[in-house]
């Protein structure tokens, strides 16, 4: 049993999560993928914070979901440029009732457009909501919160406090009531990064500090990197031991 916990630990835990993470996000800014899941680079330049998803529901009226995640914030530098925090673990989970059926999986990139936004994921709180979803199977995109526009589009949208791209495995339906909670995995954190960590305690740390801890974590590092791409800032030197050069358009 103790080996069966030790992997299930592992899965879930924030190394994990921020390997598949970067594997998510290169997927969804490779513009070699399907259009609907491609996330423009402007995207993630007008982002205050992302985050990574992995989610899991059931339902026959009364439904259950749960899953982890990662958020990091984003704060600009003295000359414009990104600088991202470093990744704090959450998780969350929710019940509902109503006209609820199916199983699905699903993974999805929340880009957080307000400081506001970043604030509620690296915190506690619940939800209360009336909502109406669906999902296609046996592989589909979620319909649930997506948001597609062109660059030339953006410009005449005001931005909405959060933009959803994701993918589901399964069927789910339904309409009804649904309770939802986030929460900091202050376990996780504390194991990863080998120190008591609040939730906003991590996501306010950037530069230098952020560096420090990417030396030691190479994932952070790599993490922070493909961030930059998906920006469309190229990084002219990837090297841990060294501060790389950031090239392109400041944002």
């Amino acid at each position: 049993m103790g080996d069966i916990a030790d992997d299930i630990n592992e899965v879930f835990s924030l190394q994990s999560s921020i390997f598949k993470a970067i594997e998510m996000l290169q997927e969804r800014t490779d513009a070699d993928t399907l259009s609907d899941v491609v996330i423009p680079p402007w995207v993630i330049q007008q982002a205050e914070g992302l985050v990574f998803m992995w989610t899991y529901k059931v339902g026959m009226f009364l439904s259950f979901s749960a899953g982890n995640g990662v958020v990091l914030r984003k704060k600009r530098g003295p000359g414009g440029e990104a600088q991202w925090s470093l990744p704090c673990a959450i998780s969350f989970g929710g019940a509902g009732f109503g006209l609820d059926f199916g199983a699905a999986c699903s993974s999805s990139v929340c880009v957080l457009n307000s400081q506001e936004m970043v604030a509620h994921f690296g915190g506690q709180h619940v939800k209360l909501a009336l909502d109406a979803q669906a999902c296609a199977g046996p592989v589909g995109r979620s319909v649930e919160g997506m948001l597609n526009v062109t660059a030339d589009e953006a410009a005449n949208l005001d931005a909405a406090p959060c933009y959803t791209y994701g993918t589901s495995e399964g069927l789910f339906a339904g309409a009804g009531m649904h309770a939802t909670w986030v929460t900091v995995r202050d376990a996780s954190n504390e194991d990863y990064y080998r120190r008591q960590l609040s939730g906003p305690a991590i996501l306010g740390c950037f530069g230098h500090e952020a560096g420090e801890m990417g030396r030691r974590h190479e994932e952070i590092f790599r993490l922070h990197a493909a961030l930059d791409k998906a920006g469309g800032v190229q990084r002219a030197k990837l090297s841990r031991n060294n501060t790389a050069e950031m090239r392109g358009t400041p944002f």
